[in-house]
C-alpha cells in the first residue's frame, strides 16, 4: 500500500499539465489562402489528401497513393521546397537503377564462377525485397511529383507563390496586382481570387473606388466576390473597434 501511495504521489508531482492554444483564423487569413510551395503542402492544396491518401490522375486513371510514416522519402522530404523534392526524387531512381544493374551483373556471374559471387549473391538477395518496396515507394513519388510539376505549369503557381510571397513580406511588385489578375495565361479564377485577398488584407487603406475596379475585374473573369464584400464589412468593423 505505502508503495502504492508513492507512486501515485511520484506521478502527481511529475504530472505536467498539456498547453492547448487556440487562436481565431481572422488574425491569419493570409496563411490558409496562400499558394504554398513544398511538397506536402502542394499535394494537400492540389489533390485529395484525406487520412494520408493522395488521389491523382496517372496517364488518364485514378490512383491513390498512402503517404504513411513507414514512408522514409516522404518523411524526409515531405516538407522541403518542391524542387528539391524533385531533385531526391531523381537521386532515389538512380540509386534504384544502379541496384538493378548490380542485380543483372550478378546474374550474368552467376553464369561462370559462382563461388566467387557467393557473399555478393547472398548480400543482394536478402536486400531484393526491401529494394523492391524501396523502388515501389519511388516510381509512386515520381508520379506525385510529374502530377504536380504539370499543376505548376499549367496554373504558374510558382508565379502566384512568389507574389504572394512578396506581398506578404512588403516588398516590391514586379507587375501591378491588377494586371496579374487580368492576365489570362495566369492560373484559374480561384488561384487569381486567393492572390488578391492576400494582397487585401496587406493594403492597409484601398479606396472603395479601387476595390470595386478589382472586384469587377475578378467578376469578368468569373469569380464569386461574395468573400470580398464579407471581408471588407469585417475589415471596416476591425477598424471601428481599433
Amino acid at each position: 500500500k505505502q508503495w502504492y501511495q508513492r507512486r501515485v504521489r511520484g506521478a502527481i508531482t511529475n504530472f505536467q499539465r498539456p498547453l492547448l492554444v487556440i487562436l481565431d483564423r481572422s488574425l491569419d487569413i493570409c496563411s490558409t489562402l496562400h499558394h504554398t510551395w513544398t511538397y506536402q503542402a502542394l499535394i494537400h492544396d492540389l489533390y485529395k489528401l484525406y487520412l494520408n491518401r493522395c488521389q491523382i490522375s496517372v496517364e488518364g486513371r485514378t490512383k491513390n497513393y498512402d503517404l504513411t510514416a513507414e514512408d522514409a522519402f516522404w518523411q524526409k522530404n515531405k516538407g522541403k521546397p518542391f524542387p528539391e523534392v524533385a531533385d531526391a526524387v531523381h537521386t532515389e531512381l538512380e540509386g534504384c537503377r544502379a541496384a538493378e544493374q548490380e542485380i543483372k551483373r550478378l546474374k550474368e556471374v552467376m553464369g561462370g564462377d559462382v563461388a566467387s559471387a557467393n557473399d555478393h549473391i547472398a548480400s543482394t538477395v536478402s536486400s531484393l525485397p526491401e529494394l523492391m518496396e524501396k523502388k515501389k515507394r519511388v516510381d509512386m513519388h515520381i508520379n506525385i511529383a510529374t502530377s504536380l510539376s504539370e499543376s505548376i505549369k499549367a496554373r504558374s503557381l510558382d508565379k502566384f507563390f512568389e507574389v504572394e510571397e512578396k506581398i506578404m513580406t512588403k516588398a516590391t511588385l514586379e507587375d501591378s496586382v491588377l494586371d496579374l489578375l487580368k492576365s489570362p495565361d495566369l492560373g484559374t479564377p480561384d488561384d487569381k481570387l486567393r492572390l488578391f485577398i492576400i494582397y487585401y488584407l496587406n493594403s492597409s487603406d484601398l479606396p472603395d473606388s479601387e476595390l470595386k475596379m478589382y472586384m469587377d475585374t475578378l467578376e469578368e473573369i468569373g469569380c464569386n466576390v461574395g468573400c470580398i464584400k464579407h471581408l471588407s464589412k469585417l475589415m471596416k468593423v476591425a477598424s471601428m473597434a481599433n
